[in-house]
């Protein structure tokens, strides 16, 4: 298309708007990209993304980086020293500063009273100058602070200071993957699935919520010293994204954007690199987009690079994810298996209906390559988005055993029969009588010897009675019974009495199961008697009395049936152990009548010699009550990330942490988190032999 031959005028229209199929949108693309004319009529469409970007694109460099026309919207970073506005806080302390970008400056800060450290993200100002803006922004704030998962960082606070406003959130001490893979290079296949499978599994929490991200890409996905991966700034990409499209009033049409185009699309709807293709159509998104952008993510985390990073410009990058295939990752890697190649493409399909419906379904394809399992061609985990079963079914399995094979086998078998028959017709009559006479010995010999056993020793001083014969026959039968029962018998009881009783302390609602399950099959196995104790339901919600009801957004798992109602006055008489466990705490370790009867249980414990035990949050009850004074403790990433809500100092200087999973100081036993379930029950028994 030339410049002479301009497209129609509907045609430049939906071009404007994002809304050509790929086959027109390069071709319009390039004829835009030339024809000053064209690009100009593009100023009556309506300010998307592309539009915006084209404008950016035409404008000079040294226009676009230092000249800013009388009455624009400064640049982003041009706000108030922030330091100097939260100087007085009287919550926060700002520490250092961590980072800038599009949205404002992070800050470390620590909060006054509690001496937590935190994240202090002060946004930046053109993006709240507007009331509407405001209230866009606490809205989502609101939204991101009712995520509660493992794999997302935490939102504590927002506030507004001197006309900043700013979100308080969870300090992670770790590195971005960007700057993981800048530093490493390219990851080892386990560990890159396994971090993106930790990211949809943070991705699924939030959709379970209702809530997309909108600008997964390595910078927002942090992971800590113990691998832990925990995705960033949950609801801050939709506010820009509005605040973008909703510029305060007086600011002019080209003044819409940030300086750099890249720092424009990520307002707007993403970072190019990673930015699905119906994002970059402005269309409505769903978290699919998110899944996609996952996918592009896996890609830089194999390769250290984008998949369309050569495509060069910002609007070639966005047609190259509308329009281009996946890079292979065979031409890069040779050592990724092929059934990954088959998820990495359903990952990042174009059309959002061939994807996976939902980070879950990531997370389950991608858990046998982050087990370091499917080296082979055949993809472990396509029957999880293939159609046909037969995807799934070794070629050529027919061939394994041919049909020649068993004929011959069967026609060699019967041979050795038939000798084995002719072997026993070789027998003669002579041979019979010599046999015949063989035994008639063997009987008369017997009823000799018998005879012999029958007839009393002599009677004399120095000999002793003799033993009577049914003794000997009643040692008999056990030694039979023990042969005869011997493949189906238990293994004998390895404890020194009564298998010892532990008694699990489960919160009414809010049980976490992993952490409570796998121990309890585990002290099962090992001969260990279980009993469970819950306290009286609160009075609203659904809560039958005499149940611990899982977390709402955990395993689907029935409620655990309990043996005792927990108070003050429980019986610990045949109790050798007292454990808790996770998640929702709160009642153990509050000021309610049930957080008062948890310490004077626990003190009770502690004055009988009592086995201590706590895993993931349920090391929260055991600081609470004093129990890890003093004690070399497994370090809990979830009681570390949950401490703040439930009010238990974690850490403190009471106790020292540890970085092995499982630790036993005395008669207390902890456990970092669900992945340890086997190695604290196993712990558990051990203390409980001493």
């Amino acid at each position: 298309m030339t410049a002479a031959t301009h497209p129609p005028a509907d045609t430049l229209s939906a071009f404007g708007r994002g809304e050509l199929p790929p086959d027109e949108l390069a071709t319009v693309a390039d004829h835009v990209a030339a024809c000053a004319d064209c690009c100009a009529a593009l100023g009556d469409v309506r300010d998307d993304s592309l539009v915006g970007l084209l404008r950016e694109l035409r404008t000079p460099p040294d226009d676009r980086t230092n000249a800013t026309p009388a009455g624009s919207t400064p640049s982003v970073l041009a706000f108030p020293d922030a330091r100097s506005v939260l100087a007085d806080h009287p919550q926060y302390r700002l520490l250092d500063q961590l980072g800038e970008g599009g949205m404002g400056v992070v800050f470390r800060a620590e909060h006054k009273v509690m001496g937590r450290v935190v994240a202090l993200k002060v946004m930046a100002p053109h993006l709240t100058e507007k009331p509407s803006a405001v209230a866009r922004f606490k809205k989502e704030v609101s939204a991101a602070g009712r995520l509660n998962h493992p794999n997302i960082v935490t939102a504590h606070d927002a506030g507004e200071a001197g006309g900043l406003h700013f979100l308080v959130m969870e300090y992670v001490e770790g590195v971005s993957l960007d700057k993981l893979v800048a530093k490493k290079g390219p990851l080892p296949v386990p560990q890159a699935c396994q971090f993106v499978r930790q990211a949809a599994q943070g991705l699924q929490h939030a959709h379970d919520k209702g809530m997309v991200h909108r600008d997964i890409k390595p910078q927002n996905l942090m992971v800590t010293r113990k691998g832990h991966v925990k995705v960033l700034d949950f609801g801050l990409a939709r506010f820009a994204r509005d605040a973008a499209e909703h510029p305060p009033e007086g600011s002019s049409a080209s003044t819409r954007l940030p300086p750099t185009a890249v720092t424009g699309m990520n307002m707007i709807m993403g970072t190019p690199d990673y930015l699905s293709p119906e994002q970059a159509r402005c269309a409505a998104v769903d978290i699919r987009a998110d899944v996609y952008s996952l996918g592009c993510t896996l890609y830089f985390l194999l390769t250290g690079r984008a998949p369309f990073e050569g495509a060069g410009s910002v609007f070639d990058k966005i047609l190259a994810h509308a329009t281009e295939p996946q890079p292979s990752l065979a031409a890069t890697r040779l050592d990724v298996p092929g059934g990954l190649e088959l998820v990495l493409a359903k990952m990042t399909a174009k059309d959002p209906a061939a994807r996976f419906a939902t980070p879950a379904d990531v997370a389950a394809a991608l858990a046998p390559y982050a087990r370091g399992e499917g080296a082979g061609t055949q993809p472990v985990v396509e029957a999880a988005f293939a159609p046909a079963p037969p995807a799934v079914t070794p070629p050529a399995a027919s061939t394994l055993v041919p049909d020649p094979p068993p004929t011959d086998v069967i026609v060699r078998a019967r041979p050795a029969k038939k000798r084995k028959k002719a072997a026993r017709s070789a027998w003669t009559p002579a041979r019979w009588a010599a046999l015949a006479g063989v035994l008639v010995a063997v009987l008369i010999g017997g009823l000799v010897v018998r005879a012999a056993l029958k007839k009393p020793p002599p009677t004399t001083a120095a000999t002793t009675p003799t033993p009577e014969p049914p003794r000997a026959a009643a040692a008999a039968p056990p030694a039979k019974s023990v042969a005869a029962t011997k493949p189906t018998e238990p293994a004998p009881n390895p404890w020194r009495g009564a298998p010892p009783q532990v008694l699990f302390v489960l919160p009414t609602k809010g049980l976490y199961p992993p952490d409570y399950a796998p121990v309890r099959e585990r002290l099962e196995a090992a001969g260990v008697g279980v009993k469970v104790a819950v306290g009286p339901p609160p009075p609203f919600g659904p809560f039958e009395p005499g149940y611990s009801y899982p977390k709402k957004d955990g395993p689907p798992t029935p409620p655990v049936r309990a043996d005792l109602v927990f108070g003050a006055d429980i019986d610990l008489t045949p109790v050798r152990a007292l454990v808790f466990v996770g998640e929702d705490v709160g009642e153990f370790v509050g000021p309610s009548p049930k957080g008062q009867a948890t310490g004077q249980v626990i003190r009770r414990a502690r004055e009988k010699n009592l086995v201590i035990g706590g895993i993931c949050t349920g090391q929260l009850v055991l600081a609470k009550h004093g129990v890890l004074d003093g004690k070399t403790v497994a370090r809990s990433p979830y009681s570390e990330q949950y401490a703040g809500r439930f009010g238990v100092p974690y850490p403190a200087p009471q106790f020292t942490l540890d970085d092995a999973p499982v630790r036993t100081a005395g008669r207390v036993v902890t456990a970092a988190g669900p992945e340890h379930a086997a190695a604290f029950a196993d712990a558990l028994a051990a203390a409980l032999r001493e």
